[in-house]
């Protein structure tokens, strides 16, 4: 996984394991929460409610996640310091045809490539420039065969914002690039649009 959730698991074990060998210089009671499906999975959401934090209840908590720094550099953050983990799929409609006559053919590709190019617009232009945001595309896919106009084109990416204005904002501006983008060019389009999990 890109941020290396094993890389979490080997950090908690080992601190379970160290705080293990000074078990009697510890008042108290140290629980330790191996999460699993951290952000698309809700895997928090799942733990609290199978009672992880029930018996004994914590009464402080630390969680530790990993991130592009250079190894060996620690930090400590207060207020949000991860962003919202969203997931979008955009799904492009027209008619193909040969590669020789695209005028008589509804290019969904072409659209899907102008989309993927005017989403970079959308943080640009529809959010605050003090605020956090990333729109990334990812995957697209498209097409046969060099010489066929496909009927579909599909394109799929994440969003990451800060604030839950600059969430809805990216949202409002993916629906009004891909009608613009659309309507200019004769297709229509679907979009599926998961708020994956909040700013932590």
């Amino acid at each position: 996984h890109a941020c290396g959730h094993d890389g979490h698991t080997a950090m908690l074990m080992g601190v379970a394991t160290l705080l293990a060998c000074h078990r009697k210089q510890i008042p108290g009671t140290v629980k330790f929460i191996f999460q699993p499906a951290e952000e698309g999975g809700h895997g928090a959401d799942r733990m609290v409610e199978a009672g992880v934090l029930e018996n004994p209840r914590p009464e402080a908590i630390m969680a530790a996640h990993m991130t592009f720094w250079e190894a060996g550099t620690v930090a400590v953050h207060s207020g949000y310091a991860y962003l919202a983990a969203d997931t979008f799929h955009i799904r492009v409609h027209g008619s193909g045809g040969h590669g020789c006559k695209p005028h008589e053919c509804r290019d969904t590709l072409l659209a899907a490539c102008k989309i993927v190019t005017d989403l970079q617009m959308v943080v640009a232009r529809k959010v605050n420039p003090q605020d956090t945001a990333t729109v990334s595309v990812g995957r697209i896919a498209s097409g046969t065969k060099e010489n066929i106009i496909p009927d579909y084109a599909e394109l799929s990416g994440t969003v990451r914002t800060m604030e839950p204005e600059a969430r809805e904002r990216v949202i409002e501006g993916i629906h009004e690039i891909c009608r613009g983008v659309c309507a200019g060019m004769g297709v229509t389009y679907e979009l599926d649009y998961e708020k994956s999990c909040d700013p932590v």
